[in-house]
């Protein structure tokens, strides 16, 4: 930390004095930093071993949701050069809320989820999930989440 007068001086700044790195490499083009810091108490070699293994944990999951991200980028843009009239990414009859809920759904939350994230009721979010399904003209959320996804509205 003293090599980077940047970080020791923020680090000092916020009364943190021990600090503790771990970088992780994905591959050529890909990497994270993690760093452990703390006011008082030193870092032994066994809480670095053991921090090491959550922190390559978090790195990869990161890296995986990235890179997914960037293959459904990559189909959408394949998709628009194909098909540029498939879809009108422009006009969305779903309202704000809506779409937040739809967001949340398409991260696998569930309506008591979604509820608690957003201080709604269950109800609430199963009402907008019946009129997210009625106005896409989807069967259940799923194909709600797959054609809003292809209109690229959860952006």
């Amino acid at each position: 930390m003293a090599s980077e007068p940047a970080f020791a001086d923020a680090a000092q700044a916020a009364d943190l004095n021990i600090s503790w790195g771990l970088t992780v490499v994905h591959n050529y083009r890909t990497m994270a930093y993690f760093e452990l810091s703390r006011s008082n108490g030193a870092i032994g070699h066994e809480e670095a071993n053991s921090k090491r293994f959550l922190f390559r944990a978090i790195a990869d999951a990161f890296e995986r949701s990235r890179e997914s991200m960037r293959r459904q980028k990559n189909f959408l843009e394949t998709l628009r050069k194909t098909e540029p009239n498939a879809f009108d990414s422009s006009v969305c009859p779903l309202t704000a809320r809506e779409i937040d809920i739809l967001r949340w759904t398409a991260d696998g939350k569930i309506a008591e989820e979604i509820a608690t994230i957003l201080n709604l009721s269950a109800r609430t979010v199963n009402y907008h999930l019946t009129n997210i399904m009625r106005q896409l003209g989807a069967p259940n959320k799923t194909a709600a989440v797959s054609k809003a996804l292809m209109h690229a509205w959860l952006y």
